[in-house]
């Protein structure tokens, strides 16, 4: 099975009442592998390892995260996950909400000293969150707790949810944990919107044909500048980013339509039938056509 969205991801998560929701979610070698494509939403998000390695991207940053460790990935920050590039099974649980959740009616000390600098942006939960120190393994206890809650789904699981999300901003006021300032500098928050500049560009043009031409002289760079900035912030070369994303959409339809193969390809970018079975195939090691008889 695959996850794919598209970059600026808009989809609800979880209900309007309780806007939270748990992804488990296994990535496995082999066409039928599940990954998350670099994307942003306007929620936050806390990551869970639960088997192996991923390599999760957030910003600029690339961090390799093992089981038991975890990331937390602010609003609007573009993020990416994938499995190693040495294979193997592994496993992570998203947990995306948005912070309205912890808005209250009346306004008090928790409101004034930690909820709202963190809606505006003056408080920061730090992005890696190992073992290697108290208030780090705390906390990833706390969202464990949350994917238990929120999956086994028992009565009052809502409170219990909220109250693990406060313990956690508990524990990072009580170890001065909170950062004052982002972990971005001004320099890579410019990249980071030029970044999604692009993305949102290739989104918007996926069935057309799409040049580094085109791709450059948006930010405008030199194609060579250009490809080396994308390569830094995706850990991908600009055309094969298109590739890759359009196989990824291709499988989607694969599995949720009976669309021909020919149709699938043309919506995705392929105006080529032929090429878009060889890359396919490149990709899947399988055709289009054996990928629907795997689902």
């Amino acid at each position: 099975m695959l996850i794919e969205q598209v970059s600026h991801e808009q989809r609800i998560h979880g209900t309007t009442l309780f806007p939270l929701a748990v992804y488990p979610v296994v990535l496995t070698p082999g066409p039928r592998q599940e990954f998350v494509n670099i994307h942003w939403h306007e929620e936050v998000e806390f990551v869970l390892v639960t088997k192996g390695k991923v390599m999760v991207q957030v910003g600029a940053q690339l961090f390799s995260v093992i089981e038991g460790e975890g990331v937390f990935i602010h609003s609007e920050l573009p993020h990416a996950l994938m499995a190693p590039e040495e294979g193997g099974e592994s496993e992570f649980t998203a947990i995306v909400f948005d912070m309205k959740l912890l808005s209250s009616s009346m306004y008090d000390l928790a409101t004034s000293r930690y909820v709202n600098p963190l809606f505006e942006h003056k408080l920061y939960i730090p992005t890696y969150l190992s073992n290697q120190t108290i208030w780090e393994t705390k906390i990833l206890s706390y969202i464990s707790e949350i994917i238990t809650s929120y999956l086994d789904q028992q009565s009052g699981y809502e409170i219990a949810i909220k109250g693990y999300i406060y313990l956690i901003m508990a524990v990072l006021a009580k170890y001065d944990a909170f950062m004052q300032n982002s972990e971005m500098s001004r320099e890579d928050n410019l990249k980071l919107q030029q970044l999604k500049r692009v993305l949102s560009y290739i989104d918007e043009h996926m069935k057309n044909k799409i040049t580094l031409e085109d791709l450059a002289e948006l930010l405008p760079m030199s194609r060579g500048h250009f490809c080396r900035f994308f390569k830094q912030m995706t850990q991908k070369r600009p055309m094969q980013y298109i590739i890759d994303l359009r196989i990824n959409r291709a499988a989607k339809l694969l599995r949720e339509t009976d669309w021909s193969i020919l149709e699938i390809g043309l919506e995705v970018g392929f105006e080529d039938l032929s090429y878009f079975i060889k890359t396919f195939r490149e990709s899947k090691n399988c055709t289009p056509k054996q990928f629907r008889t795997l689902l």
